[in-house]
């Protein structure tokens, strides 16, 4: 299988390039210019350089592509920067489908974040939770990882 992975240098991304080359599939990894590669280093993927939301450019990167893992996200905890959120993970994901339609790419598969359920009060979530959170909590100091 050849495979596309958007936001191939991230924390997900990443990891999913080295589990794809590790079954032997081909992968051309979707990234920045600015990109930091230093978790690619070992990876052996054809790069794609280009803005998520450059459809023209994502349609030339997904010629010959089986399928799509679309993991590109802009990410910080809370919403810290609302247009800029809305223009990668709304509009990119949009340029995303749509590219990915017209090269006529077989199979996409999209990842999200739990975050996106906000605080599940230790419930299990599945495709039927419903948010019930109204806010984004800002928090005050860093997380300790």
């Amino acid at each position: 299988m050849k495979a596309l992975v958007t936001g191939a240098s991230g924390f997900t991304g990443s990891h999913l390039v080295k589990a794809l080359e590790r079954r032997g599939d081909q992968v051309v990894g979707w990234v920045r210019k600015t990109s930091d590669l230093s978790r690619l280093q070992d990876c052996a993927l054809e790069l794609a350089y280009g803005d998520i939301t450059d459809r023209d450019a994502l349609k030339t990167a997904m010629q010959g592509i089986d399928t799509v893992f679309h993991t590109a996200a802009y990410v910080e905890l809370g919403i810290v920067d609302a247009v800029k959120m809305e223009q990668i993970n709304l509009e990119g994901t949009r340029a995303v489908l749509e590219a990915a339609q017209a090269a006529e790419v077989s199979k996409l598969v999209y990842c999200s974040t739990i975050g996106i359920y906000g605080n599940t009060q230790g419930r299990v979530v599945d495709e039927t939770f419903r948010r019930t959170q109204k806010n984004f909590p800002q928090p005050t100091t860093a997380p300790n990882i």
